[in-house]
């Protein structure tokens, strides 16, 4: 599955259905006005998790993150890869062609110690997945910047716990067009301006965010986006168990208004935790819209999530949260 779609399943589920209107602000004040909208926020925020692995592997249009930036850094991690290391090329610039098209290029950033950081910059470079028959089955268009400091004080030159970067520069997001090949192939695209810091321990991983990404499916018309306000997740794993916080301003809309829309906050109350299958177990996260009303979400066993709005408890499955809004 491409990165795009993956991550429209989650983002324009929550925006599919219901007659196209005018896209709301993601940064309008959200007035969450059902237990519904508040269980939409959690499917929102749950496509989050892991926008910043700096350890994305394969091609922009196999990889298995769920966002623009995983795309952006595989991309990263290929021009890098061609590169030579610093002590060989110093202030060094690479440009390829890619195999449908179009150029990348990556220059390392020389300030640092470790060999891998710098910047990419992607003109029109298509990127196209082909079977074991050599048969093309889908392409990756990517346009844009992309710029990765090490700022970890025990980097190396081969090593590094902690980042700080940026997608897209000034007011040119970096951006990723998907197609796949055959008639009713998916046609949808996903753009980014932001900057984030992100870090690595042994037992875990946290990224701070800041900027918008936004998604567009271009079969249905219907688009999706996201703004982060310092919103701050981490991950760690303790004696064999898995959990997550996710902390900061989020704001979100849809052409479509259907579901939440506008901005609020979330606060970890308790470390949300996973199963072996990524499904929660138990956990609180405190919803705060702009009206500064406040709701509570627990997690269930397998999944399952309980809402409080204005004192009703309302349970969602996980099965109901998968196709939610849909």
């Amino acid at each position: 599955m491409s990165v795009v779609s993956a991550l429209s399943l989650q983002l324009l589920a929550c925006g599919g259905g219901g007659d196209l209107q005018g896209a709301p602000d993601a940064s309008a004040p959200a007035d969450l006005k059902s237990a519904d909208e508040v269980a939409a926020v959690v499917v929102v925020a749950g496509s989050l998790p892991g926008l910043t692995s700096a350890d994305t592997g394969g091609t922009a249009t196999t990889s298995g993150g769920s966002t623009l930036l995983a795309s952006a850094k595989t991309l990263n991690a290929s021009r890098q890869a061609a590169s030579a290391a610093k002590a060989a090329q110093p202030k060094g610039t690479s440009t390829s062609a890619c195999n449908g098209g179009g150029s990348a290029s990556f220059t390392t950033d020389d300030s640092t110690l470790y060999a891998k950081d710098g910047v990419t910059t992607a003109n029109q470079c298509v990127d196209i997945l082909r079977n074991n028959a050599n048969q093309e089955m889908a392409r990756s268009t990517l346009n844009g910047r992309l710029a990765e400091k090490c700022i970890d004080n025990a980097q190396t030159s081969s090593n590094c716990a902690s980042y700080q970067g940026s997608v897209g520069q000034g007011s040119t997001p970096f951006s990723v067009a998907y197609k796949e090949a055959g008639a009713g192939g998916e046609d949808s695209s996903s753009s980014g301006l932001f900057s984030y810091r992100s870090s690595s321990t042994a037992n875990g991983s946290s990224e701070t965010l800041l900027g918008t990404l936004s998604v567009v499916d271009n079969r249905v018309q219907q688009t999706a986006s996201l703004l982060f306000d310092q919103l701050s997740q981490q991950s760690s794993l303790s004696a064999g168990v898995e959990s997550l916080r996710v902390d900061g301003g989020l704001g979100f809309a849809s052409n479509t208004r259907r579901c939440f829309s506008g901005k609020l906050r979330l606060q970890t109350l308790a470390p949300i935790t996973l199963d072996s299958n990524g499904n929660s177990t138990s956990g609180r996260l405190a919803v705060t819209d702009g009206s500064n009303a406040r709701y509570e979400v627990e997690f269930l066993s397998a999944g399952a999530i309980s809402v409080n709005y204005q004192g009703q408890l309302t349970t969602y499955t996980a099965s109901q949260l998968a196709s939610f809004c849909q």
